[in-house]
């Protein structure tokens, strides 16, 4: 207890000590403290999986292929403009730092499109991965969106089958629609509980 309380007054003395001050109608005032710089995440992180006990942080890249897709779906327009494209499917090859999370996607592709010029716009789009390799697959359903500001985001959270049972893989994307995506994510053990 004795060290702990001592490194905290330690952290606490350099705060202050590098703190200025400055007089202010005749009193002396302490300058805030300098501005410290917030780590932000990467979109593609770490180029080697990285391991803390049984969960580890990944990244890769997935390249999909869309002209031609598997099957483009059905495409048809509300009176309102909303382009609707439903039952598309489309495959991706997915290469990983963790050679679980490697092999070929399957992606069944809903969207909704609102645009103004037909070469703009912003869209939802939803429906199911399946990743598969040698050893299981990983499956879930999805969620994203994609305008020409953001790129297209998503986030994932997939179960397991086969070698990988026990396991959940939570997986972010932040990429350009039709070009190879970077991937980060998670692969953790089912001992977290998942709502």
């Amino acid at each position: 207890m004795r060290n702990r309380t001592l490194s905290r007054v330690v952290v606490i003395a350099s705060i202050v000590s590098s703190c200025g001050s400055r007089e202010v109608a005749g009193t002396t005032q302490a300058d805030p403290p300098a501005p410290t710089t917030v780590a932000t995440p990467s979109t593609t992180g770490p180029s080697a999986a990285v391991s803390y006990g049984p969960t580890v942080l990944v990244t890769g890249s997935e390249e999909c292929e869309l002209n031609p897709p598997i099957a483009a779906g059905t495409t048809t327009t509300d009176s309102d403009g909303t382009v609707k494209t439903r039952d598309g499917r489309f495959k991706c090859t997915v290469t990983n730092s963790d050679p679980r999370i490697a092999g070929t996607a399957i992606y069944t592709a809903n969207l909704d499109r609102w645009t103004t010029t037909g070469t703009d716009g912003v869209q939802v789009q939803w429906g199911t991965i399946r990743i598969e390799n040698e050893g299981g697959a990983w499956e879930t359903e999805y969620i994203g969106i994609f305008s020409l500001e953001t790129g297209e985001v998503g986030a994932e959270l997939f179960t397991d089958t086969g070698d990988y049972e026990g396991l959940y893989y939570y997986q972010w994307v932040i990429g350009t629609l039709g070009q190879p995506r970077p991937t980060s994510g998670l692969i953790f053990p089912t001992t977290v509980p998942i709502p």
